[in-house]
């Protein structure tokens, strides 16, 4: 791996490290000092994480991601179900077994099936 994927499994562990705190914290106000190239690190700009950008690569991130939200299973329910069809929207989730509207409802604050893909 080169050093700039070092770098950037750096950034993205210590964020999601520290995720659980930043909650408490309004994320839209925080400026962003350095360029995202990853869709992982998008809610510390206040931004939503298109699922439909998620590769298989980024697996592990998107799954820890969605822990903070969801049970370590549903999470990995819906990366299953991310990364084999296109989501169109968000309560298309809900065929996923252990997902229903509460949880969707919960997600839509973070995850979004529009918007641009950053870092691929």
């Amino acid at each position: 791996m080169d050093k700039t994927g070092v770098s950037t499994r750096f950034f993205v562990i210590l964020f999601l490290a520290l995720f659980p705190i930043a909650k408490f914290f309004p994320l839209q106000k925080i400026k962003c000092p350095f360029m995202i190239n990853s869709d992982i690190l998008k809610p510390v700009c206040g931004e939503k994480i298109n699922i439909n950008c998620i590769k298989k690569e980024d697996g592990k991130d998107f799954i820890l991601f969605l822990s903070s939200y969801v049970k370590k299973e549903q999470a990995k329910g819906i990366y299953s179900y991310v990364i084999q069809n296109q989501v169109k929207d968000l309560e298309e989730l809900e065929k996923i077994n252990g997902i229903g509207p509460k949880t969707v409802q919960k997600l839509s604050s973070v995850i979004s099936t529009s918007g641009k893909c950053v870092g691929y």
